[in-house]
């Protein structure tokens, strides 16, 4: 399988102390190679990685002293992804699964419903709205860890391509969202009033 991992830019991996994301990437990367598969890394250029590095800049930001502005380099690395990857519906859409290592409690994944717009599956860790976003078995699989997120990836094919487009207009289309969410909104804020009171 040909696999494309991003890591953030501003600590290099695997980090050399901290650096939580950096070495979530880090470790399912070298995973990913040592099963025999295809890995592009997207990091800086000081990573250490047995994948296929390509770099969008020499090293971690945290370490350059010439940068001035951390804000602008995420945007070459996307261009890179972007680049290689050549239209974005086209790599998720030919991607085998989505692995996802969400490892906090994020508000909604955007990428999870992009993929599942592709038709694409999605193995995330059990965090923040993964649960609200994926079904288990159906458009993805929910899981603990870093094997269990590997070991979920080989039984991805099982998973058929046009239900997880249907999760994807059940929960996101444009049809559906603009239904829900004033309904959404007045509840918020009836429960926020109801508060308030007490």
């Amino acid at each position: 399988m040909t696999i494309a991992q991003v890591a953030p830019l501003f600590e290099s991996g695997p980090p050399p102390g901290y650096g939580g994301t950096e070495r979530g990437v880090s470790s399912l990367t070298e995973a990913l190679v040592r099963q025999g598969h295809q890995v592009t890394l997207f990091a800086s250029g000081d990573a250490v990685t047995q994948a296929r590095l390509v770099a969008a800049f020499a090293r971690a930001l945290r370490l350059d002293q010439a940068c001035r502005d951390q804000l602008a380099q995420p945007l070459v690395q996307l261009e890179q992804v972007l680049r290689q990857a050549s239209a974005k519906d086209a790599f998720l859409g030919q991607a085998q699964a989505l692995l996802c290592p969400i490892d906090w409690p994020e508000p909604l994944g955007l990428v999870m419903s992009e993929a599942l717009a592709c038709g694409t599956p999605v193995v995330a860790y059990r965090r923040g709205s993964v649960p609200d976003v994926l079904e288990v078995g159906v458009t993805g699989g929910m899981v603990e860890g870093l094997e269990e997120a590997v070991q979920a990836g080989e039984r991805v094919p099982l998973r058929s391509r046009p239900r997880c487009r249907q999760g994807f207009e059940e929960r996101f289309s444009p049809s559906r969202m603009p239904r829900d969410d004033p309904w959404l909104h007045r509840r918020l804020l009836r429960a926020g009033k109801g508060r308030s009171a007490a």
